[in-house]
């Protein structure tokens, strides 16, 4: 029988030897109800329990990073000034706390995340290399000349030009350059057009059930979506021509280049996508005068990690348990040493390939500060759209997000792309981490250049933050994973991730707008709290060039999302859909149709992988 430890009965216990030294951090750990006001803390880790009252709860959630207990206390000391008259008491509860085993040590972190029996490495396996085009041969065309001035990573068997062009004539341009390319390139070339579309497609209904057809008509056919961008078919194509492989994938406007940080590096660490920070620069020229090219391929760089263990990564980027210093121990609560890196992904020199300029508002302070002490003023300096965006050095992440050069491993089960719009690769990411929640996501501490060949100046402009109903949305929804799907292997969390999406479609309208509306307020509610510590960090800074331009953006932002949150918005679905000229029974049907494509999606892959190009 488990014993429950309660804090107003038990004394302090022994002090740990070199107690002052080792790291802890509070983490993963449920908080539940108790008797008399009280709550019980539970480690699942260790099945450690221990009664507490609410205030020490709360007092622990400020000790999530790895530190000493004496840093946890001064942080302590500093946040809750009533701490201040008792701080030896204070200490004590920290030292009860953590002798009943409800604090993880750095050193018990560093074995969960890296003692591994498993050594077996994956560089050696065989890689595909995919280009993704669409109606941009100059762009095409200079990638796959720098392409031929590199020597490829040896697993690189082949290179596939997936081309989405909707024009005949960058078709037929594209196809020359490829022709072209092929006798200076040092791995076979092959053109993706429509005509291999199309063998594909055939291949995979020949050897499919009718049940599965709608489903590949969804993921694969252009005419599903009328004029729709379809970003994340491309990416299906990619994914099915990849099968059994590991596979690169590249958009068409990038170098293959890695250029360095220009900030001070770091070694690897944990962090969340909203970590990534930017330096922007008042022109193209600007940059390019700062850019410093590192001395290796990232193409090869970025296949060393992808495929291998956490435990593997670890081990060979930190020196121990003490790198875990100042790491917030949430953001490894689902890892272990054997925890799989199924994508990773890299930073962005150049343009941010972003829809507007709106990102800014998710970076952190020391970003921000450095954007306001620019004479250039906040908006020209996005404007430029000439920046870094990235990490300082390789991080390990819970998902995805953008990136024009993605690593993925498709030797595993990986879910399929929503074919069409934005917001592709968010998705994309939230359904893998549902499909494999123990995967890390690494990101490497460098960045590819993506220079756009397309006028993006509509997308320049810093508009108030706003919210509303998109399909970004689903995303949102599917991130929250139910209870009931912890140890259920990856093909069976698939077909529960399409039954959700097909209860969604099946929704009655009131009850569809009832659940946007919640989700709308909670997207909303969550932003305004962010747009206030932005407005109360202006008060901490000096005054910069452009902090008066940056206070009124967030003003309005302020006063935009207070407005959305105190506005009655009875059918936020249907006012999107008019905005998008559609309607519930068509957003229905492609519900339904996506649903009906991932639980077809394993048997569509196993196909695909006997299709041979012609």
């Amino acid at each position: 029988m488990t014993d429950i430890s309660y804090s107003y009965s038990l004394g302090a216990q022994p002090s740990q030897t070199n107690e002052s030294e080792r790291l802890w951090s509070c983490h993963g750990v449920g908080i539940i109800p108790g008797p008399a006001n009280a709550v019980v803390l539970f480690n699942p880790r260790n099945d450690a329990r221990l009664v507490v009252q609410p205030e020490v709860a709360h007092a622990l959630e400020r000790c999530f990073c790895f530190r000493s207990l004496d840093e946890h206390l001064n942080d302590l000391l500093d946040a809750m000034p009533p701490l201040r008259e008792q701080p030896e008491d204070a200490l004590q509860i920290l030292k009860l706390v953590r002798d009943a085993g409800i604090f993880e040590s750095a050193d018990e972190a560093w074995h969960r995340l890296t003692a591994s029996d498993n050594d077996a490495s994956s560089d050696d396996d065989a890689v595909r290399l995919f280009i993704l085009t669409c109606d941009r041969p100059e762009a095409l065309q200079r990638l796959l000349k720098a392409l031929q001035d590199q020597v490829p990573p040896q697993q690189v068997e082949a290179l596939f030009v997936i081309d989405d062009s909707r024009d005949n004539e960058s078709v037929a341009s594209n196809a020359g350059f490829i022709e072209a390319a092929r006798s200076g390139m040092r791995m076979p070339i092959h053109h993706i057009n429509t005509a291999a579309r199309a063998d594909l497609l055939s291949h995979l209904k020949d050897n499919l059930p009718e049940s599965s057809h709608t489903g590949v008509d969804f993921l694969l056919t252009r005419s599903y979506w009328g004029d729709a961008p379809t970003y994340g078919l491309a990416r299906n194509l990619a994914l099915l021509l990849s099968v059994n492989y590991r596979a690169l994938v590249m958009d068409d406007d990038i170098l293959p280049h890695a250029l360095t940080p220009p900030l001070p590096s770091r070694n690897l660490s944990f962090d969340y996508p909203d970590a990534r920070e930017a330096v922007l620069y008042t022109s193209a020229t600007d940059q390019q005068n700062h850019a410093v090219i590192a001395d290796y391929n990232p193409l090869t760089t970025m296949l060393k990690s992808l495929g291998q263990s956490l435990g593997q990564v670890l081990n060979a980027n930190l020196s121990g348990a003490s790198a875990l210093k100042g790491i917030d121990g949430r953001l490894t609560t689902p890892f272990g040493a054997e925890s799989p890196i199924h994508l990773s992904q890299c930073g962005t020199w150049g343009d941010p390939g972003t829809v507007d300029s709106g990102w800014i508002f998710f970076q952190p302070e020391a970003c921000i500060k450095r954007l306001l002490n620019n004479p250039s003023g906040p908006e020209k300096l996005l404007a430029a759209r000439a920046s870094w965006l990235g990490y300082r050095g390789t991080t390990i992440g819970p998902y995805s997000t953008l990136s024009q050069l993605t690593g993925l491993d498709h030797r595993t089960l990986l879910p399929p792309y929503l074919p069409a719009g934005r917001g592709e690769d968010l998705l994309f990411g939230i359904m893998l981490r549902r499909l494999h929640p123990e995967s890390a996501v690494l990101n490497e501490g460098w960045a590819v250049p993506h220079y756009p060949v397309d006028n993006r100046s509509s997308r320049e402009t810093l508009s108030p933050v706003n919210v509303n109903a998109s399909m970004t949305m689903l995303a949102d929804w599917l991130e929250c994973a139910p209870r009931d799907e912890a140890g259920i292997p990856p093909e069976a969390r698939l077909i529960m991730l399409a039954d959700e999406i097909a209860r969604l479609s099946q929704m009655t309208e009131d009850s569809l707008e009832g659940i946007v509306q919640q989700e709308l307020l909670s997207k909303r509610a969550g932003l305004l709290a962010r747009c206030m510590d932005h407005l109360d960090a202006l008060s901490e800074l000096d005054i910069l060039p452009g902090t008066t331009h940056w206070q009124t953006f967030l003003q309005q932002s302020r006063d935009s999302l207070v407005g959305q949150i105190q506005s009655q918005d009875p059918h936020p679905v249907a006012d999107a859909l008019t905005r998008g000229a559609s309607d519930l029974e068509t957003l229905r049907r492609r519900g339904f149709d996506f649903a009906e494509a991932i639980k077809a999606w394993p048997e569509i892959c196993q196909a695909a992988r006997t299709f041979e190009l012609k």
